[in-house]
């Protein structure tokens, strides 16, 4: 299934919510199990055609974070208090899709 970014749904900045994402993570993580954050915000951008522009959009205030990594770690926290994934922690956590996550 092809994910195309859709600028009608998304804040006013054009930048995808952590909700917009849900769908879109879960499906790479059902692709790309065991992967980090760093690597499921590169995989997404990538999978719904995100503008550089956007990719590139930081926190002006805080740690400067860049705003698609932290709205992806906010979608990755929702799916797994939605029971749809979960973690194991080593040095990072690295998310796999449940079988709950699997039927959606």
């Amino acid at each position: 299934m092809n994910i195309n970014y859709n600028p009608e749904s998304v804040t006013d900045k054009g930048m995808p919510t952590a909700y917009d994402l849900l769908s879109p993570v879960l499906k790479q993580v059902n692709k790309h199990p065991y992967k980090t954050l760093g690597i499921y915000t590169n995989l997404v951008v990538k999978a719904i055609n995100l503008p550089d522009e956007l990719a590139s959009m930081r926190y002006k205030t805080g740690h400067h974070d860049f705003i698609i990594k932290k709205r992806i770690s906010w979608a990755l926290t929702e799916l797994k208090t939605g029971g749809l994934i979960s973690s194991i922690k080593q040095k990072k956590s690295s998310y796999f899709i449940t079988d709950f996550g699997k039927s959606m």
